[in-house]
């Protein structure tokens, strides 16, 4: 069962598409019909809102957000404003092409005098109605933040890098205020539910989404909505829902049809009641991870997403969660509905609201809807009405076109007073681990052993996170004494929530190493990195300097998931094990030690007692001489030291080297290429120097990492990671930077420079061109372009071209295919090679054949032969 591929609708957003109506297993009519134009950046008058989005893809989990109340917005066909390509609606992992969200929005709703009032950006198809608008231009654009020093758009973008703000919460700030007063007919449909135009609450929403790059928070973004009353009358039993029409799908197919979803309260893997650590967050996902080949591969979605209200809008607010089936067919029309709703179903469905009443009802139900896997299981005997058939029920357990409503309230508005809301939209890898489970264990009348085959893990531990980072749990943010909520485990605290004032912050990594510089030949490359900055920050939860080492990357593609180690250096240094006798275990509470440190501490230990690799167990045992005698492994015997017993092992992989020795070598012309090295070992940390460009530089943190052997036709990414020692204290292990943060796009090429010099003759590659070498499968092509359009994502590369250059392909005929002109600073990583994506000046993919190319340069002229197979 299909819908109407998403890139037609992207192709002609604007146009409105008709489907007939369908019975309960005919095919659905298309929802991308009915999203109203949005306005484009352009400013056609002072009227006129200043509509605009903007994509967050700094973590893991990438999402577009727009500036009138519309989170993800597949149904408008956006495109990302920097690339110019179509924005990733909520992509995870990032970069992969996966669709997880079409459209999601803001609900406010309230009592106002005697009318309730809902203002939405964007409601349920298919009649949807758009009700928040921002300002008109220049007031109504969008503004960007960041903690880093610089945030670089992506490349090849169209938005300036983003600076510095002492303001900024998170490592990419996005900022929009909106409001729902505007009335005219041009901008605001019609409700045919409630037979009026719009109506305003009167509010402005000043909406802030945060996102990170860490390892614990880059699976998620948080989003406040900070609701004013400026309409001057008294807003009363106010409530604010976030609507989710979660799509689970890979960009480029379709699959929308069989998803599930459902309201995740505990994390199921624990079992023990004084552990569980309330989740509380709705989710949807696709209900076998669309397997290829009975594999999960790059065209899968394997995943799960969804959303959890971290902050309320009021501390005696309660949470709803309501999910349906939006369809214009009545019998499908449905979602689990209480006996004792007061929800009015204009439409005679049990399913979507329709109309201000009838949304506001939902949103202040106050349920929370059994799991859509269980809506072939009888729920009567709970006090909830039967769905419309046995045969519908079974139909939707298995998997459906799901929406899903996440609201809280009541809160009251006096004029001028604010509330706000905060929330989480959360992401969760391996979902779905095993291909075949959904064809193995799904059973409608008894959806048990399915479930139990679904791991929530990584979404709970995400989600937890999430509230973390936005309030600490165990800290006294404001000083008043209060810490937040813990449970006790083995006789201590354990907080899992904080105190209830936002903290926007976690345990951070040491900042990443600034620009990198690449020295690149044919073949091979060197990256040169400054850490002065990196190794010598304190983190501001332990005011410490925890820098620990270094962490080189690569990756042919760019996504997080893709990049490979190659070379590690951290500081030599070792953990010191202390065992706790109150709680039978060994703990590490303290930062590693040098080796000098340790000889201070413990003068009457020899080195051996440090050489040795070390791994304490966890022994529940009270006496301590028993689990002393329990251990089996080297070192020697545990050390008493003022009655502590202590082990020591090295911390992390203990990997250096000896530096003056490598550059003895590198003086002699040895290639250094497996090691992390610094460049002027011999340099005092205090030294400065000045590079070419005048700017200032301290030569000691200079390091350099050598790589040969790679194409020098297909570029790579490069990243540096910098990574701490953690918080022992707190159990938190070491925290490393992502590699997209300073990831660059190199090419294994000869410099401009040398071409200049060497008279280098242009080569192309692959030649032949050939389908069945299945480029698109090995990396070569670009895996999201392959997705929308095959196509246009074809490449050859004309190398060793001068910086400035025309490549000409013709046929045997002699007819002009394609003119590509090429023109790039000398500095640039690409400025020696030309890319083509076998697309004719007509706009047509080429056909099978022998091709002549020519390169003309101030230099001389170049001929050769390019073979295509398709």
């Amino acid at each position: 069962m299909r819908k109407l591929n998403p890139h037609i609708a992207w192709a002609i957003f604007i146009a409105v598409l008709v489907w007939s109506p369908r019975g309960a297993n005919a095919q659905p009519p298309s929802k991308h019909a009915s999203r109203p134009t949005r306005l484009t950046h352009r400013v056609q008058s002072a009227a006129i809102p200043f509509t605009e989005n903007r994509v967050h893809r700094i973590g893991n989990l990438w999402l577009n957000v727009t500036n009138y109340g519309v989170i993800a917005g597949v149904a408008g066909g956006l495109s990302d404003p920097c690339t110019g390509m179509l924005a990733p609606a909520l992509e995870f992992p990032g970069g992969t092409g996966t669709v997880n969200l079409w459209d999601g929005s803001i609900w406010i709703g309230a009592v106002k005098g005697r009318d309730t009032l809902v203002s939405v950006g964007a409601a349920i198809w298919p009649l949807t109605q758009s009700e928040l608008f921002p300002a008109s231009f220049p007031g109504g654009q969008i503004e960007e933040r960041t903690t880093r020093q610089h945030l670089k758009a992506p490349k090849g973008s169209r938005c300036a890098t983003i600076e510095f703000h002492e303001d900024a919460v998170s490592e990419h700030d996005v900022i929009a205020v909106y409001y729902d007063t505007l009335r005219s007919a041009q901008f605001v449909n019609n409700d045919p539910n409630d037979g009026r135009g719009h109506v305003p609450l009167g509010i402005e929403i000043t909406q802030k989404s945060y996102s990170w790059s860490l390892s614990y928070a880059q699976d998620f973004i948080l989003i406040d909505y900070t609701i004013r009353n400026i309409g001057g009358e008294h807003l009363k039993e106010g409530f604010i829902g976030i609507y989710l029409d979660q799509d689970l799908y890979r960009m480029g197919g379709d699959g929308w049809l069989d998803d599930i979803a459902g309201f995740l309260r505990t994390d199921p893997t624990e079992i023990a009641e004084e552990s569980q650590i309330p989740v509380n967050t709705a989710w949807a996902a696709d209900n076998d991870g669309d397997p290829t080949g009975g594999e999960y591969g790059f065209g899968s979605n394997p995943t799960v997403s969804g959303i959890r209200i971290i902050r309320k809008p009021a501390t005696d607010a309660f949470v709803s969660f309501n999910w349906f089936v939006g369809n214009d067919n009545q019998s499908v029309d449905w979602g689990p509905v209480r006996r004792s709703s007061r929800v009015q179903f204009l439409r005679s469905g049990l399913g979507a609201p329709h109309g201000d009443v009838a949304k506001y009802q939902m949103m202040s139900n106050g349920e929370i809807d059994y799991d859509q896997m269980e809506s072939a299981i009888s729920h009567e005997f709970d006090g909830w009405l039967p769905p419309t058939s046995p045969a519908i029920a079974t139909n939707i357990a298995d998997g459906w076109d799901i929406r899903y409503l996440l609201s809280t309230g009541p809160f009251d508005l006096p004029a001028e007073s604010s509330v706000t809301l905060t929330v989480a939209i959360v992401a969760g890898d391996h979902f779905h681990s095993e291909p075949a489970a959904f064809t193995t264990y799904w059973d409608a009348r008894d959806p048990g052993p399915y479930v139990e085959h679904l791991d929530f893990s990584d979404f709970a531990l995400n989600s937890r996170w999430a509230d973390w980072v936005f309030d600490t749990p165990g800290f006294d943010t404001d000083g008043d004494g209060y810490r937040g909520e813990f449970h006790i485990v083995n006789g201590e605290p354990q907080y899992y929530r904080g105190d209830g004032v936002p903290d926007y912050s976690g345990p951070p990594a040491p900042p990443a190493p600034g620009d990198l510089r690449f020295v690149t030949a044919p073949g091979k490359l060197a990256v040169r990195w400054n850490g002065r900055r990196t190794e010598t920050a304190r983190d501001p939860f332990s005011n410490l300097e925890d820098f620990e080492g270094y962490r080189v990357y690569m990756s042919r593609t760019g996504l997080a998931s893709d990049f490979m180690l190659l070379a590690q250096r951290d500081r030599i240094n070792y953990t010191r094990y202390r065992w706790n006798a109150n709680l039978a275990r060994w703990q590490t509470p303290d930062p590693p030690f040098s080796l000098d440190s340790l000889k201070i501490l413990f003068d009457e230990l020899t080195d051996s007692v440090y050489s040795r690799p070390f791994h304490p167990n966890d022994f529940m045992v009270a006496d301590i001489d028993q689990a002393l005698r329990d251990i089996r492994f080297d070192p020697l015997d545990p050390i008493l030291v003022d009655t502590s017993y202590y082990y020591f092992g090295p911390f992390d992989a203990n990997l250096t080297v000896d530096d003056v020795a490598l550059a003895d070598l590198a003086r002699e012309g040895v290639e250094i290429l497996s090691s992390i090295r610094r460049l002027y070992p011999n340099a005092p940390p205090d030294s400065l120097a000045f590079r070419d460009d005048g700017t200032e530089y301290a030569p000691y943190y200079e390091y350099e990492y050598a790589i040969k052997g790679l194409q020098t036709a297909e570029p790579v990414f490069f990243a540096v990671t910098a990574f701490d020692f953690g918080l022992p204290s707190v159990g938190l292990d070491r925290l490393e930077t992502s590699p997209l943060i300073n990831m660059e796009e190199v090419w294994p090429i000869i410099s401009a420079e040398a071409i200049g010099r060497q008279n280098t003759k242009p080569g192309v590659y692959p030649n032949p061109y050939s389908l069945a070498d299945h480029y698109n499968l090995s990396g070569w092509e670009d895996p999201r372009r392959a997705g929308l359009d095959p196509e246009r994502a074809r490449r050859v590369t004309f190398t060793s071209v001068p910086e400035t250059c025309v490549v000409s392909i013709y046929s045997l005929d002699g007819d002009l295919v394609r003119r590509l002109d090429h023109r790039a600073h000398p500095s640039s990583s690409d400025a020696t090679v030309v890319v083509w994506n076998l697309i004719s000046r007509n706009t047509q993919a080429v056909k099978s054949g022998i091709y002549i190319w020519t390169v003309e340069s101030r230099f001389e002229t170049h001929v050769g032969k390019l073979v295509i197979i398709k």
